[in-house]
């Protein structure tokens, strides 16, 4: 249903079209239409998320140990090279 919003640019949103929407996919093609794609993308989510997840700590410790730089710019750059290690 988000798709049909992004796509289609003259569509304005409303929360009551939505449900509609939602509701007339789930009779005319069942339930589990609405995950329909959604396997894959779990497929590029769960290894992202996992790497990012494994890498913050790492390059935190070491900005905050090793580098002494104070900690929210520690946590912004963990963030940072997490996420970049993770698109890489």
């Amino acid at each position: 249903v988000k798709l049909l919003y992004q796509v289609d640019p003259t569509r304005a949103f409303s929360f009551r079209d939505a449900m509609q929407r939602t509701s007339n996919i789930a009779r005319a093609e069942g339930v589990f239409s609405l995950w329909r794609g959604n396997g894959l993308n779990m497929i590029h989510v769960i290894p992202y998320g996992a790497l990012v997840y494994m890498t913050f700590d790492n390059y935190h410790s070491f900005l905050t140990d090793t580098a002494q730089v104070p900690p929210v710019a520690a946590r912004f750059l963990a963030g940072s090279a997490a996420g970049a290690s993770a698109t890489v």
